[in-house]
């Protein structure tokens, strides 16, 4: 499960960087991407208060804005910089799809870990920490 998660949280991070690369970005738009990301996430939860969509859109958002800016800033062509954002914005959130199937994967790899399928259970070992009397002694102590 710790593999899984840590996946997770890689992909969902790399993911906006390489929606802005496939868009045409520079490596600079590319960070800014995964930068933006984390940042409008985090503004997102504080400014939109409706829980998870405000972080999602928050990301999108703030990967958008970020690799925009940065390949405006470049090479002072709106076309490209709003491609850029776009496909920021696009790969961040196919990042958090992702990230949610494999939130589903070990949702069900512990489900299935927990559940006693295809085996008897063991019974438990008796102790001797309190025993129990069977029987009464013959004569009470004074």
């Amino acid at each position: 499960l710790l593999l899984l998660a840590i996946l997770a949280e890689v992909v969902e991070f790399v993911a906006g960087g390489a929606g802005a690369k496939k868009a045409g970005a520079s490596k600079l738009g590319m960070f800014a991407a995964m930068a933006g990301g984390i940042v409008g996430a985090i503004l997102g939860t504080v400014f939109i208060p409706i829980p998870i969509v405000g972080t999602i859109l928050g990301a999108c958002i703030g990967s958008f804005l970020a690799a925009m800016g940065v390949e405006y800033g470049k090479r002072r062509d709106l076309d490209h910089s709003l491609r850029v954002g776009y496909g920021a914005a696009q790969g961040r959130f196919l990042g958090i799809v992702g990230k949610l199937g494999v939130g589903g994967v070990m949702l069900l790899v512990t489900v299935i870990a927990a559940l006693p399928i295809g085996g008897r259970a063991k019974p438990l070992p008796r102790t001797s920490a309190s025993p129990v009397m069977t029987t009464m002694p013959a004569t009470m102590p004074n």
